[in-house]
């Protein structure tokens, strides 16, 4: 005979298992396939409003006067740097035993790094960084642990650099706003 507690056990229900796993399989497929075509179409209606309201012609007038070899290094400079930036992300998440691939935490720095640049603030890309991520792990803390470490890294190089920059603009004229600007900033 079992003594009384005053717990009651949790039994879990079983879902009742279909005959075919992969009955819904043509389901997922044809969700993915519209989600992917929605994307598609959003960006197709941005681009098309964006011709509209710049005009195609100026559009094509300042393709045609760039000069290709700095845009291609400068998009590689660029991608260069978020990769850099995606290393130091997944340093940071391996330190509280986070382990996702590099492959993918690039994926979601790069979402992150669209978002801000297309949202209106500077946080959108992080919060969308911290979004991925947890749904990568499912811990929101580790998530905004990493998140604000990594920017907060980011900050205090962006200081480093600049505080060495005024070092040796010491016989440069320096505007003290500057100064104080850069000497605050790094005082927090």
């Amino acid at each position: 005979s079992r003594r009384s507690t005053g717990y009651a056990p949790y039994i879990a229900r079983r879902r009742p298992v279909p005959e075919n796993p992969n009955s819904h399989a043509p389901a997922r497929a044809a969700s993915k396939w519209l989600a992917r075509l929605a994307k598609v179409l959003v960006a197709a209606g941005i681009l098309a409003l964006l011709f509209r309201k710049v005009g195609g012609e100026k559009i094509w007038e300042a393709f045609s006067q760039l000069d290709w070899r700095v845009f291609v290094v400068a998009v590689v400079a660029y991608c260069c740097m978020q990769a850099l930036k995606a290393y130091r992300l997944q340093i940071l998440l391996r330190a509280i035993d986070v382990a996702l691939s590099y492959p993918r935490i690039l994926v979601i720095y790069f979402i992150g790094m669209f978002f801000n640049t297309v949202l209106p603030t500077i946080v959108g890309g992080d919060a969308v960084r911290i979004a991925y991520l947890y749904r990568e792990t499912r811990r929101l803390d580790r998530a905004v642990a990493s998140t604000l470490t990594e920017r907060a890294v980011g900050v205090a190089a962006l200081v480093g650099i600049a505080l060495v920059t005024l070092l040796f603009s010491s016989g440069q004229d320096v505007s003290a706003g500057l100064v104080y600007s850069v000497l605050t900033v790094s005082a927090g």
